[in-house]
């Protein structure tokens, strides 16, 4: 039975899903293309797909005196009932160790290790990529009054592809950041941000893929307020700049901004909504950028100590910066925009403390400029979590 006060917490589960578009491949595509398609990943494999996926993990909170680990680590073996070549398996790792070297000075070294099968939608013909993402971070805080603290700190991030025509796309980024805040007892909160981040691209050729570093800086004013005890609103505005030596056209400056609201109407229900507008890139094509305007709206409703419902809307419109393109045609293509819609509702039944079961559906809609890039899918899934 779990403990929530343990500082070794294992979990086992099992999620078995039906997904009606596993390629996400455009309805415009006969029966014919498509299965041409599917051929280059799974050898008569199907558009849809049953997936078995059984995962183990354990949280760790360790403490003593002034030291304190944290560990969140999970393996999931994936099992693909017709698309047997998909069948992977990916993990999710994140580990740090915290020092309070005084009542004033903190300091946090740490690192995330991320393995998983690349989501398929944005190249012409499908491939089984995995993605690794590795990363290794370090802080330093100091609390200078009670309601003042600076902190600073430094990040390494890479992202590689197992598939080698893609590794153009791999990528490395070293960055540092800096803070100022200050935040009162109530919780309010207020301050800056400042952000500078080199990036390098390993695998890719400048002379044929015009690039293959970046520079980015970014400012935010950074705050949050507790309206009441059942309120609250936090965000951002700022101004970002990223700029490409060997390709000048790629560069983008701009405002930057996200606002969230927390509203708690009842003890047992929430509601959030958040709004931005940032510079963002997909994780499997990471060399190409796009400015995302958009909002999300999510609920969670405690029926009983055994009930839960839950809900998702989410709406973003994604304006490519420069030649969205480039890595999907060599012919000169307008800019790329997509309109991405998702929503997603759940429930989840606690018929003890230690075991979850639960049933979810989600549907994703992608509509692209360029026919190819459209997809619309279902997703249905049921599992459950044993906690010890």
């Amino acid at each position: 039975m779990a403990d929530k006060t343990d500082w070794f917490q294992p979990f086992v589960s099992n999620t078995f899903s039906y997904d009606t578009n596993v390629f996400r491949l455009p309805s415009s595509l006969t029966a014919a293309e498509a299965n041409a398609l599917i051929d280059n990943v799974s050898k008569g494999g199907s558009k849809s797909d049953f997936i078995n996926r059984i995962s183990a993990g354990a949280k760790v909170n360790w403490y003593s005196g002034p030291h304190r680990v944290n560990m969140n680590l999970g393996v999931d073996d994936n099992v693909f009932v017709r698309n047997t070549a998909l069948q992977n398996v990916s993990t999710i790792n994140e580990a740090s160790w915290s020092w309070d070297v005084s009542r004033a000075w903190s300091s946090q070294v740490g690192a995330e290790y991320q393995q998983y099968l690349n989501a398929f939608g944005n190249y012409v013909v499908p491939r089984k990529d995995m993605l690794t993402n590795m990363a290794y971070f370090g802080k330093v805080k100091y609390q200078f009054s009670p309601d003042w603290r600076a902190g600073a700190g430094v990040r390494w991030d890479e992202i590689s592809h197992s598939v080698r025509n893609r590794r153009q796309n791999d990528v490395q980024e070293l960055s540092g950041t800096a803070e100022v805040i200050y935040q009162n007892a109530a919780g309010n909160s207020a301050g800056v941000e400042y952000r500078h981040g080199n990036g390098f691209y390993p695998e890719r050729n400048p002379a044929k893929f015009s690039f293959d570093e970046y520079d980015v800086d970014s400012v935010k004013f950074v705050g949050g307020y507790v309206f009441s005890a059942k309120t609250r609103f936090d965000g951002y505005v700022g101004y970002l700049a990223q700029t490409f030596a060997q390709a000048p056209w790629f560069d983008y400056s701009g405002c930057i901004w996200r606002m969230g609201a927390e509203w708690l109407p009842t003890e047992k229900t929430s509601i959030k909504i958040s709004g931005w507008q940032n510079l963002e890139a997909y994780q499997d094509v990471a060399s190409s950028y796009f400015v995302g305007n958009g909002v999300k709206l999510s609920s969670k409703w405690e029926a009983s100590r055994k009930v839960e419902f839950s809900g998702e809307f989410l709406w973003e419109s994604r304006d490519y910066v420069g030649d969205g393109g480039a890595n999907s045609s060599e012919t000169p293509v307008s800019r790329r925009v997509d309109d991405f819609f998702a929503a997603q509702a759940g429930i989840t039944y606690r018929p003890v403390e230690y075991i979850d079961a639960f049933l979810m559906y989600r549907y994703e809609k992608r509509k692209v400029n360029r026919v190819f890039f459209n997809y619309e899918y279902d997703g249905l899934g049921i599992g459950v979590v044993l906690r010890f």
